[in-house]
C-alpha cells in the first residue's frame, strides 16, 4: 500500500494519476498486495471527480469487476494441459454424472496445498466429485514432477500457470484455494485454505 502510494503520489498530472490508479486497481486485485477495501477506495476516489470521459470508463468496467461474485455464476470455460500433454476441459467433468467438481488451486511450493491432496482420494471414494487440480506453479515441469512421485492421484491435475488470468477472474489471494462447481457450471461454494470436507458434508447434507 505505502509503495503504491509513493508511486502515485510522484505523478503530477491528475488524468495520468488517475489512469496510473486504474492500472494498479486492475492489476492487483486477486493478489494479497493490497486488499480488496483499498483498492476499491482508490477507485471510488477516481469515479469522484475523473479527468475525462474515458477514464470514467474506465473505473466503472474495474469496479464492476471488482463487484463481480463468482458464488452463483457460471464458471469460465477451463482447459488446461496434463503433465502428458493432454488437454481436460473442466465442462467434461461437471457434465459427466458427478454431483459436484472441485477446482482446487494448488502449487507445488505450497505446503498446505500438497497436505491436502493426500485427502483427495478418501473424499473422491466418500462423495459423488470429482476434483480438478490446477498447479499455479512457474513452470510446468515442476508439476510434472510432483505428478510423476504421487502416482495413486488419479484425478485431473492440469497446468494452468501464473499468467493466464486465473488470479483476477477466480479473485486467488492464497492457496489453497477451492471452488466447487455443480453438473450445470454453477460454483456454488468456495473456501479459501479451509476445511473442503467440512464444505461437501454441507453440500451432500451427510
Amino acid at each position: 500500500s505505502q509503495y503504491v502510494n509513493q508511486e502515485l503520489d510522484k505523478l503530477t498530472d491528475p488524468e495520468v494519476k488517475q489512469l496510473a490508479t486504474c492500472a494498479f486497481a486492475a492489476n492487483l486485485y486477486g493478489y494479497p498486495f493490497l486488499s480488496d477495501k483499498e483498492l476499491m477506495a482508490m477507485i471510488n476516489t477516481v469515479l469522484k471527480n475523473p479527468a475525462s470521459d474515458d477514464i470514467r470508463n474506465k473505473a466503472t468496467a474495474i469496479k464492476a469487476e471488482m463487484d463481480r461474485e463468482l458464488v452463483g455464476s457460471h464458471v469460465k470455460p477451463l482447459a488446461f494441459p496434463t503433465a502428458k500433454g493432454d488437454t481436460i476441459k473442466l465442462v467434461d467433468l461437471y457434465a459427466s454424472g458427478k454431483d459436484f467438481v472441485v477446482i482446487d488451486f494448488w502449487a507445488t511450493w505450497c505446503g498446505p496445498c500438497v497436505a491436502s491432496m493426500k485427502k483427495f482420494n478418501a473424499l473422491k471414494a466418500k462423495y459423488n466429485i470429482e476434483v480438478y487440480s490446477i498447479s499455479l506453479d512457474d513452470a510446468p515441469e515442476k508439476m510434472g514432477k510432483f505428478v510423476s512421485a504421487h502416482k495413486d492421484y488419479t484425478w485431473p491435475i492440469v497446468y494452468g500457470g501464473r499468467k493466464n488470468g486465473l488470479h483476477p477472474y477466480f479473485k486467488i489471494r492464497a492457496i489453497p484455494t477451492y471452488f466447487i462447481v455443480d453438473k450445470n457450471g454453477m460454483i456454488v461454494s468456495t473456501i479459501v485454505g479451509g476445511d473442503l470436507d467440512h464444505e461437501l458434508k454441507k453440500l451432500f447434507k451427510k
